[in-house]
This record gives structure tokens, C-alpha cells and sequence, in this order.
């Protein structure tokens, strides 16, 4: 079984998926992601750091809500991606694959206003 952790942050929804991962069952991952789209967030980052590998369907399900989130103005960011996932983003047109980042750190310079440190 796969376990997410969900974390609301100032300007920002986060989600850590955990290594308790089956394949079958994407049930925790689409509740994290519902909840996190339902923040009304402008950020959506999914942490993948703790996993070594993401199911095709998982793969899916984050593309549906990148899809989703982008009809509301909003972004998705992956993180740590395991490599075969972050292969299959990649091969991906820009406006259909949700944004892959290195890190948190990355993902969180999206917020901030271009030209100005914080």
C-alpha cells in the first residue's frame, strides 16, 4: 500500500508519497491529489524522494490532475522523480506534462516574484 503525506503550506500544497507502495492501489495518491486541488493552491508538489519506482497508473493519475490543474491557472510540480518516471514525463510534449523539478527547493522558487529575492 502506498501512504501520502499531506501537508498544507503558505502558499503551497504538498504531498510526500512513501514507499509502502502497491502498485493496485493509487486510492491514497487520488485522495492526496483531490485534496490538494481542492486547496485552491496556486502550487501542487508532489515529493517522490522516497520512492525507487512509480506505477504506470500512478503516472496516469498525476497527468490527469496536471491536466486539470492547468485548466484552473494552477501548476502541479514533481519532484525527485524515480528515472524511468521522469523518462516518461520527458518524452511528453511541454503543454501536456506536468513540471519535473530537482528538488522542494526548485519547486518553491516558482513562487517566488521574478527578479526579487525573498
Amino acid at each position: 500500500m502506498m501512504d501520502v503525506q499531506r501537508e498544507q503550506l503558505p502558499d503551497s500544497y504538498l504531498l510526500i508519497i512513501a514507499p509502502d507502495f502497491d502498485p493496485n492501489d493509487q486510492h491514497k495518491l487520488a485522495r492526496g491529489l483531490h485534496r490538494a486541488s481542492r486547496s485552491e493552491k496556486r502550487l501542487i508538489c508532489v515529493d517522490c524522494s522516497l520512492l525507487t519506482e512509480l506505477p504506470e497508473d500512478a503516472v496516469d493519475l498525476l497527468l490527469a490532475y496536471d491536466f486539470t490543474l492547468r485548466c484552473q491557472q494552477r501548476q502541479l510540480v514533481l519532484c525527485h522523480l524515480p528515472e524511468a518516471a521522469a523518462a516518461r514525463f520527458a518524452q511528453l510534449p511541454a503543454e501536456e506534462a506536468p513540471l519535473v523539478v530537482p528538488s522542494l527547493l526548485d519547486a518553491h522558487r516558482l513562487l517566488l516574484p521574478t527578479g526579487k529575492p525573498q
